[in-house]
């Protein structure tokens, strides 16, 4: 599928790379409509910090999970769940027990600059862009090589509902982005900073992970990274110089 969104690149691609913290608010209807394990999110009313991490890296790439919430916002998730079920274990044998855990999380990802993805929503993004204003949307549906074509059919129903051009969640997400677009164009907003300081409490390194780690799905580790490896490139004034600049790593260890 193709579409047009009029907004700047950054935004979508910062809506996936910490998708986490505006699920509440932005999707709050359709969490409700949905009736899923999710829905208790609508509202940001049953928010806690252990469902979920973030991870940033040197190269501006951003990921997060909501644990055991891969199959939430299917509406016939039955099939996707006996699925993971049987794939679990063999997840378990080549990565080990708490790398499995991922298998059946949720994940928002982005991968520098311009391409982002969801698993459990199966959705594949790359935003174009064709000015400052105005991107050029593709997406596709993202599956399992291994699952049967019934599954995958399903697969792909549910993200045109939920992702698609006219889908659920991409109006909310396509409204927001161009809206958050127009304001910032205005003199005063351009004036000021961006704050994106949400959550560096609880971010630091892990033992298990690459990356700085953020605990919890609202907060803003992604976005920093995200940002920070932006500014490096526009700041840059060569290749050598840009890959001489220091990386941001906290000083603490999260669980």
């Amino acid at each position: 599928m193709k579409s047009i969104l009029n907004c700047n690149w950054k935004v979508p691609v910062e809506n996936f790379i910490a998708d986490g913290y505006h699920v509440g608010w932005a999707h709050a209807a359709a969490l409700k409509a949905i009736d899923s394990p999710l829905s208790p999110l609508a509202g940001n009313q049953a928010y806690d910090v252990n469902t979920g991490l973030q991870v940033t890296t040197r190269g501006g790439h951003g990921f997060g999970v909501i644990w055991d919430a891969a199959a939430a916002i299917h509406p016939e998730g039955g099939a996707f769940r006996d699925w993971l079920a049987k794939r679990t274990p063999i997840m378990r044998e080549r990565l080990g027990e708490w790398r499995s855990r991922f298998y059946n999380g949720h994940w928002d990802a982005s991968i520098f600059p311009n391409c982002s993805f969801l698993y459990g929503t199966n959705t594949w993004k790359l935003w174009l862009p064709m000015g400052p204003h105005n991107i050029e949307v593709w997406t596709w549906t993202l599956v399992e090589k291994e699952m049967p074509a019934e599954l995958k059919q399903m697969m792909v129903a549910t993200n045109m509902m939920t992702f698609g051009t006219a889908g659920m969640l991409e109006t909310d997400d396509g409204e927001n982005m161009e809206q958050c677009t127009g304001s910032n164009r205005g003199w005063v907003t351009r004036r000021g900073k961006l704050y994106s300081g949400m959550g560096q409490v609880r971010e630091g390194v892990h033992a298990e992970l690459p990356g700085i780690v953020g605990k919890g799905i609202v907060c803003e580790t992604s976005n920093r990274g995200f940002y920070r490896r932006w500014a490096e490139l526009m700041s840059g004034r060569s290749w050598e110089e840009i890959s001489r600049e220091p990386h941001y790593a906290p000083n603490r260890e999260v669980a």
